[in-house]
């Protein structure tokens, strides 16, 4: 066990239940040099996630449970471990159950100039909540996302007739 927080190269913030797949993630991420800022719930099972491919389609194979019970006074309560935080990676996921907390976290590293990347995960997800995508986009140095995800965000904005082979080429 690292004996402060700058010993760690990373942090992970979230929410895990008090079972063995929460200690699991744990041990992981302090393994890999990853300081876990975990909320512990009780009776909340952790959320597990697989990846679903075939040929060349993927999806996400979801069970949202602990993540979504994050609360709000727990982040707000990390302004020490945040402090040395370079880059804030926004999963997008968590727009849909906890826009308050991404809200939060967003203003106090942009009010920092730290920098602020954002993964896009799904189209559907993209169409449900363009605004806030668009809004974090907006004050993202590194936005991640595939083909399907682009072109419901280009959709979205107006962006007609997008090509995404031309978008990957540029530097």
């Amino acid at each position: 066990m690292k004996s402060n927080h700058n010993d760690y190269n990373c942090i992970f913030l979230g929410c895990i239940g008090d079972d063995e797949h929460g200690k699991n993630i744990t041990s992981y991420l302090n393994k890999d040099n990853i300081l876990p800022l975990l909320e512990c719930k009780q009776n909340v099972t952790t959320s597990k996630c697989g990846v679903g491919i075939h040929e060349k389609e993927r999806t996400l194979l979801t069970d949202i449970c602990a993540s979504k019970e994050l609360d709000f006074n727990y982040v707000k309560s990390l302004t020490t471990e945040l402090e040395n935080v370079d880059y804030f990676l926004i999963e997008g996921y968590f727009l849909l159950d906890k826009p308050e907390i991404i809200y939060y976290l967003l203003e106090y590293f942009h009010g920092r100039n730290k920098q602020i990347l954002l993964t896009f995960n799904s189209p559907w997800v993209v169409d449900k909540k363009y605004t806030m995508f668009k809004e974090i986009a907006d004050k993202s140095e590194i936005l991640f996302f595939n083909d399907k995800e682009a072109e419901a965000f280009a959709k979205n904005t107006l962006i007609i007739n997008i090509d995404l082979k031309d978008v990957n080429k540029r530097k």
